[in-house]
């Protein structure tokens, strides 16, 4: 798996808890430990990724091209990124856009 690139704001609440949850290192990427490169949009890096990546919601993933799922176990508080087959479990919740 490629390094993973995760959107935010500072304004948006679920984006609050994403980022919480990277601080702590409590997240897998499709099971794994991965690389991840967080981006906020407000910022001058990370505003011309709006329009090019359609981030009308954040937060958003993505890898290699492709969007990923953001969601957290409830089990183990861990923020799970799917940027495989996208099947979901039912012990967790998908992380709301604003």
């Amino acid at each position: 798996m490629g390094k993973v690139t995760i959107y935010v704001s500072e304004h948006c609440e679920p984006c609050k808890e994403v980022k919480e949850l990277l601080e702590k290192g409590q997240f897998l990427v499709d099971g794994e430990e991965s690389e991840i490169d967080l981006v906020d949009i407000e910022t001058e890096e990370g505003f011309p990724h709006i329009q090019a990546h359609d981030l009308s919601g954040i937060p958003k993933a993505f890898s290699e091209g492709r969007q990923c799922n953001i969601r957290v176990d409830d089990a183990t508080q861990t923020l799970l990124i799917e940027c495989g087959d996208g099947e979901s479990d039912s012990s967790s919740q998908d992380i709301p856009s604003p």
